[in-house]
C-alpha cells in the first residue's frame, strides 16, 4: 500500500500558493507552507497549513522543522519544494541529511553553478543560444571605460541569493545605469553593503513588458524532460524589489529555442523544475535567454492554467514511477495575479489586447489567488483578496498620477 503524500513548500509567497493549488487539483492536500513571516497569500487557505517559524533562517533550523512536520505524519511520504532561490539551494545542499521519507525533485549539486548568472550566460553563449552582450565584474574590479554596447545598460547581481543577504537603502532587483559613472556608483553601493559575488553589466535590449517570456521545464528522475510550458508576459511588476515578477501571462506554444534549452537540461543531468526568462529580439530573431532559476517560478500557476499541472508531474514521476514523453503545452489562457482591468489597461490598443479580451470573454482566464475552492464559504480568504486587490489598484493609480 502506498504511503499518503504530504507536500511541504519552503516559502509562503505566490510560488507556494501556486504549488499548493496544483497539489489540491491533483487530489493531494493540504500542503504545508513553511516561512519566516506570515504572508496573506498563503493565509486562510483551505489547502495550506501555514507555519511561521524563525528557524527558517538557517539550514539547521529548516532541517529540524522538516523533521517536526514529518513527526505529525508518521506513515506518510513528503514532497519538499523550495519556493525561493535560498530554499531551493538549501534542499540541494541538504539532500543527504534528509531520510528516505522526503522526496526532493530538485537538481543535482553540480547544477547549482548555473544559479550564477555569469556562468549561465557564458554557457548559453558557448552553446550558440542568444544572450545579451555581457561584462562580468568581479569584486574589486572597476567598470571598464569601454564596453561592447551602449548605455543605458543593465546591472544585476550574478548570485541573487547572496545579493539579498547584503541589503542597503533603495535596493533594487535590477539596475539601469544611464552612464558609466552611474554604473560605478551603483557598483560602489552594492559592494559597500557587503555583496562579494559577480556583477553583470549587460546591454539593454529595447523591450516592453509584453516582449518578455517565461519557459518552465520539468525533468524527471532520469533527467528526461517531461513537460515544457511557455507563457508570454502581459504585465510585470514595477516595484524596486519586484521588478520583473510576472503579474499576467498569456500561455502559448513554446518558441523554437525551447528545444535547445530542454536539450541543455538533459545533457547536464538536470532534475526537477527549471525556469527560464526570455526576451524577444526587437529585430525578429531568436529570443534572448536572460537567466535560469533552479526551481519552479513564482508564477508557476500559469502551468496549471495551461492544462499542465506541475504537481501532477512530480506525482507521476516520483510516486507513480511513470515515464511519459515530453509535452510541449500549446493552449492559450490568461493567468493573472492582479485584477484583469489593470492587465487590459496596461496593454496598448491592438491585436494582442483584442485577443486577450476574447480569451477572457470565453472564460479562458485564471486568477492566481481566486481559486474557487478557497473562496467558497471562506470569508477571511475573500476579505484578503478584496484588500489585496484594493491595494494593487491604489498603487497602480498612484503610479499613473503625474
Amino acid at each position: 500500500m502506498k504511503k499518503p503524500i504530504v507536500p511541504i513548500l519552503l516559502g509562503g509567497d505566490l510560488n507556494a500558493y501556486g504549488m499548493a493549488a496544483a497539489f489540491y487539483e491533483a487530489g493531494v492536500f493540504p500542503s504545508y507552507a513553511l516561512g519566516r513571516y506570515r504572508l496573506g497569500v498563503t493565509a486562510h487557505s483551505r489547502f495550506i497549513r501555514q507555519v511561521i517559524d524563525g528557524r527558517m533562517e538557517s539550514d539547521e533550523g529548516r532541517l529540524a522543522l522538516l523533521y517536526e512536520v514529518a513527526a505529525h505524519h508518521p506513515d506518510s511520504a513528503f514532497i519538499v519544494l523550495g519556493c525561493t532561490d535560498e530554499y531551493a539551494s538549501f534542499l540541494v545542499r541538504s539532500r543527504s541529511r534528509l531520510d528516505g521519507r522526503f522526496i526532493l525533485p530538485s537538481p543535482p549539486p553540480e547544477a547549482l553553478s548555473y544559479a550564477d548568472k555569469a556562468i549561465f550566460a557564458r554557457t548559453m553563449h558557448e552553446r550558440g543560444i542568444r544572450v545579451p552582450r555581457t561584462v562580468v565584474l568581479s569584486e574589486g574590479e572597476a567598470v571598464p571605460e569601454s564596453v561592447p554596447f551602449c548605455y543605458p545598460a543593465v546591472l544585476k547581481p550574478a548570485v541573487s541569493e547572496d545579493y539579498w543577504h547584503a541589503p542597503f537603502p533603495a535596493m533594487r532587483k535590477v539596475w539601469f545605469p544611464d552612464t558609466r559613472a552611474a554604473a560605478e556608483e551603483t557598483v560602489r553601493r552594492i559592494r559597500q553593503a557587503g555583496y562579494r559575488g559577480g556583477l553583470l553589466l549587460q546591454e539593454r535590449i529595447p523591450a516592453s513588458d509584453t516582449d518578455n517570456g517565461v519557459l518552465t521545464v520539468y525533468c524527471d528522475r532520469r533527467a528526461r524532460a517531461t513537460a515544457a510550458v511557455y507563457g508570454r508576459v502581459l504585465l510585470e511588476e514595477h516595484t524596486p524589489r519586484g521588478l520583473g515578477n510576472h503579474a499576467a501571462i498569456l500561455t502559448a506554444p513554446p518558441p523554437p529555442v525551447s528545444e535547445a534549452l530542454v536539450a541543455f537540461l538533459e545533457e547536464i543531468g538536470y532534475r526537477g523544475f527549471a525556469n527560464f526568462d526570455l526576451l524577444a529580439d526587437p529585430h525578429g530573431g531568436e529570443p534572448y535567454v536572460l537567466e535560469m532559476n533552479l526551481r519552479q517560478g513564482r508564477s508557476n500557476q500559469y502551468m496549471l492554467a495551461a492544462g499542465c499541472n506541475p504537481a501532477a508531474l512530480i506525482l507521476a514521476d516520483r510516486v507513480a514511477g511513470a515515464e511519459p514523453p515530453c509535452i510541449y503545452s500549446k493552449s492559450e489562457v490568461v493567468w493573472h495575479s492582479v485584477p484583469l482591468s489593470l492587465v487590459e489597461a496596461g496593454l496598448p490598443e491592438g491585436e494582442l489586447l483584442d485577443h486577450v479580451r476574447r480569451l477572457v470573454a470565453a472564460g479562458r482566464s485564471v486568477s492566481a489567488l481566486g481559486h474557487r475552492a478557497d473562496l467558497r464559504k471562506n470569508l477571511w480568504r475573500r476579505l484578503f483578496l478584496w484588500e489585496h486587490e484594493r491595494r494593487i489598484r491604489k498603487r497602480a493609480g498612484a503610479t499613473a498620477t503625474p
